[in-house]
């Protein structure tokens, strides 16, 4: 039979064996307030299974059993092996002869009760054979404890095994012990002086015992141990492990150990020495060494890699400027039909290979853990407008509605990294329309959690397209993963796009994720979490026009130096250029002494010699040459450069290949700037970007709210409105819609009748008396009555936005309803582009500062002239 498991947590079990459920029960509540499990069997056979299953402190057995009496159970149970020592007591109501009394002991009994059994005999009884359990359960602990002791020893040191048995009182054992040990032990008493050393420290050192005992530890303890705080903190914490010190040898030589030690105590806590243990660490010194020199080769190889990068993208970007430049010269030429096709691939293709270039490059920059993010404020709203035109002609080439939808909750003035958000949408909307063929790609953004600081945003992305299966959606965000991977792939690719994007949205406080079916479309979406503004940044005015400004171009290629002087020579601009910063520092100084100074100059970054940054510098350190506003150009656009560049003096910041329309807005704005900052020593409080460029359009653009519950409708009016130029931010209902005109500035409120929570109506009345404004009563009061569409803009002294009802109930009255609501305004559904382009004339002022002035497009039409409906 095998031996029943070792137990040294559980309670004592008693079991109590009784044909009769009243008297199990009447014992068994007596014995539960003893600190022990009462286990209870009504047969003798049902004993036996228990005594099977577990191990017993204590059996009560009854005597007079059917079946099987108690004596037959009892000699059945010291049968068993791991039952035999356990203890039985017979309770029974007759045979009190000293025969039967006999025959019990003789198997095993160690007691006898007879019944009634009084509750205080068998408490006390019990309470013996518990606690004899308890001392016999400890012994048996500390016999198992010894045991495994014996054993880890005997696997060790093998030479200590006959010691083993007298652990517990053989001090001779111990000594072998410490003696035996692999690590180096030293015993320190109060004193002082070393008591004792085990064969390991002699080993280590190469002292002999006697050299060592009595001697003070500084014999062998290095200055951490003795001059530093080890035993410090050891003496007042009472224990130390695993700190890095040196031992010293007999030859004066040093050993590196990993040191821990305790305080030794007596029975009355009393201090009698310190133990001290040490373990060699050569070895691991010596690998961490290796690991450490390999760390900082591959540090230096990072380094190197990082330089690489910025050279392979200078290199790269400063051609490819030239090739998509002369692209759009050629394109602005007279061209046959052929060249002009010609012309638009390598275009095409151009910025094909733009993509695919900054894409390695970015994961070149992962991987040496080089991509950084760049804090600045934009406007988000700008953000995802400029993606949704920069793929519409994409989308439309294939017959897809392209749909942008930013609720009016989401916040947009935020501050954050503007062109790596730009980056991961362009991926993800640009991966939709590659992989749609027939419907629509969507893009929905909203709040999900918002604080007095920060918002987190969240981007969905739905297509119509292919989908994606399970196990191909597991692998979709690795590198160079991609859904086709055959050599005639249809859709191309890096498969760097999305891992890039992983990266992009991590770094962002957010995450990113996919949800897909094959054939029935994917929903990208991802998080960021952006910070708010605190004040939102003014709207810049532009220079109308840059004729006669006198401009120095200070470039090293040749190609953009020829670029550069077309476009400006374009504007009406005198331009000089320079090869070098020495160079442009001579011209520049020699205009102003010949009493031309210049109005700007445009520095590339990369140059050898004096960089952008050094030319910068030297430049507002010449008082006479301080006022000339500066423009960056660079082919690195390293994310903390714009930051950078603002803090030494530049009034924009652009990175190439740069487009004729986006040279013309920056310098346009920089000249405009020129009014507010020239002679002032201290930087512009904002440095023009690309982004910047983008909101300044955009503010130009009539800011409109869509007030409307039905998601189809909403979507309708986005695309309509947005066609004709207009900024749409949407909202579900009246409440809503009252606490966006209160935080926005619109041109014109769409308003649905119709709506859950509050209709139109009701918040129209709420929005006019926050305006101040009364709303109509009696139709024929002409005092009250609602003023007529044609002066109402003219003679309002209040701010008032104009609200426009959009209705599917076209019954007599409607109008006059919405009217007497405060609307100003009423079209009926189904509404169309001609409807709604006649209210935005009618309602929305236009703004003849900005329509007057002409910006030159270029043939990518990458930001378009501002102001146009």
């Amino acid at each position: 039979m095998q031996e029943a498991p070792h137990h040294t947590t559980q309670l004592p079990k008693i079991l109590v064996v009784d044909d009769r459920q009243e008297n199990l029960f009447a014992m068994a509540t007596v014995l539960k307030q003893l600190d022990a499990e009462v286990v209870t069997a009504l047969s003798g056979n049902e004993a036996l299974s228990h005594v099977l299953r577990h191990s017993f402190a204590l059996i009560l057995m009854d005597v007079q059993m059917p079946e099987m009496d108690g004596f037959e159970t009892a000699s059945l149970i010291q049968e068993y092996a791991h039952s035999s020592h356990v203890p039985i007591i017979f309770v029974t109501a007759i045979n009190k002869e000293q025969k039967y009394i006999s025959q019990g002991y003789q198997l095993g009994a160690v007691d006898y009760l007879f019944k009634p059994v009084d509750s205080d005999i068998l408490q006390s009884k019990v309470k013996v054979f518990l606690e004899l359990h308890r001392e016999k359960t400890n012994l048996g602990n500390v016999l198992h404890e010894l045991k495994d002791t014996q054993i880890q020893l005997e696997r060790n040191h093998q030479e200590l095994a006959e010691a083993h048995h007298q652990v517990t009182t053989s001090k001779s054992y111990v000594d072998n012990i410490i003696k035996s040990m692999t690590d180096a032990l030293v015993v320190i008493e109060l004193d002082m002086t070393i008591r004792s050393v085990n064969q390991a420290t002699l080993s280590l050192l190469g002292f002999k015992e006697q050299e060592l005992i009595g001697q003070h530890p500084d014999l062998i303890f290095g200055e951490e141990l003795i001059q530093g705080s080890i035993l410090e903190e050891l003496v007042k914490s009472g224990s130390v492990y695993d700190l890095e010190a040196t031992y010293l040898t007999k030859d004066q030589g040093t050993i590196p150990v990993s040191f821990s030690g305790s305080i030794l105590k007596d029975d009355q806590d009393r201090f009698q020495g310190i133990v001290c243990l040490a373990q060699d660490i050569t070895k691991r010194k010596l690998a961490e060494a290796e690991i450490a020199e390999a760390r900082d080769r591959a540090l230096e190889a990072a380094r190197l890699k990082s330089e690489f990068l910025a050279t392979v993208s200078h290199e790269i970007r400063t051609p490819m400027n030239g090739v998509l430049g002369m692209t759009e010269l050629l394109l602005d030429t007279p061209l046959t039909a052929e060249q002009l096709d010609y012309v638009e691939s390598v275009r095409i293709s151009g910025k094909n290979l733009l993509t695919i270039i900054n894409d390695i490059l970015d994961f070149s920059k992962i991987e040496g853990h080089k991509l950084s993010l760049e804090i600045i404020d934009f406007d988000l709203r700008t953000v995802v407008e400029e993606v949704m035109d920069l793929l519409a002609a994409q989308a439309q080439g294939k017959g897809l509605e392209l749909v942008g939808l930013v609720y009016a909750t989401v916040p947009s003035a935020v501050r954050g990294d503007p062109g790596r958000l730009r980056q991961i949408l362009t991926n993800l909307v640009g991966n939709a329309v590659k992989f749609t063929s027939q419907g629509e790609v969507a893009v929905h953004v909203t709040s999900v959690e918002e604080t007095e600081k920060d918002v987190v945003i969240r981007f969905d992305v739905t297509d119509t397209g292919i989908g994606l299966p399970p196990e191909t959606q597991e692998r979709l965000f690795q590198p160079f993963f991609q859904a086709d991977g055959s050599t005639s792939r249809k859709y191309g690719g890096t498969g760097l796009g999305l891992a890039i994007s992983k990266q992009l949205t991590e770094m962002m406080g957010g995450d990113i994720g996919i949800f897909s079916e094959p054939d029935h479309g994917s929903l990208f979406w991802f998080t960021v979490r952006l910070a708010k503004q605190p004040v939102t940044s003014s709207i810049m005015t532009p220079r109308e026009d840059l004729q006669g400004l006198h401009i120095c171009l200070v470039d090293d290629n040749g190609t953009n130096q020829m670029l550069l002087q077309h476009y400006t020579g374009i504007w009406g601009m005198r331009s000089e250029t320079a090869n070098d910063g020495p160079q442009a520092l001579d011209r520049l100084r020699a205009a102003f002494d010949r009493g031309d100074p210049f109005d700007l100059a445009i520095l590339d970054m990369q140059m050898t010699g004096m960089d952008g940054w050094a030319l910068a510098q030297a430049m507002k350190g010449d008082s006479n040459l301080f006022s000339i506003q500066l423009v960056l150009l660079t082919s690195l656009g390293t994310p903390g450069d714009g930051r950078i560049a603002q803090e030494t003096g530049f009034a924009a910041y652009l990175t190439k290949p740069v487009h004729e329309s986006q040279l013309y807005h920056t310098l346009c704005l920089v000249m405009g700037k020129t009014n507010e900052t020239e002679n002032c020593p201290s930087p512009p409080s904002r440095i023009i970007t690309q982004h910047t460029l983008k909101e300044v359009q955009a503010q130009s653009r009539p800011r409109v709210l869509v007030v409307e519950d039905n998601p189809i409708n909403q979507r309708l009016a986005l695309r309509m409105l947005e066609k004709l130029g207009c900024r749409v931010d949407i909202v579900g209902n009246g409440k809503e819609a009252i606490d966006s005109v209160t935080q926005t500035s619109y041109q014109v409120v769409f308003m649905d009748c119709m709506m859950p929570e509050m209709d139109g109506c009701k918040a129209t009345q709420e929005i006019r008396k926050r305006e101040g404004l009364g709303v109509k009563g009696d139709e024929n009061d002409s005092e009250t009555s609602h003023v007529s569409p044609v002066t109402d803009h003219a003679s309002r002294i209040t701010p008032h936005v104009p609200i426009i009802a959009m209705t599917a109930n076209a019954i007599q009255g409607d109008r006059e309803k919405c009217l007497e609501a405060g609307m100003d305004d009423y079209i009926a559904k189904p509404i169309t582009s001609e409807v709604l382009a006649t209210m935005l004339k009618r309602w929305v002022p236009d703004e003849p500062e900005q329509a007057a002035m002409s910006w030159p497009q270029d043939s990518q039409n990458i930001l378009g002239p501002p102001g146009s409906l």
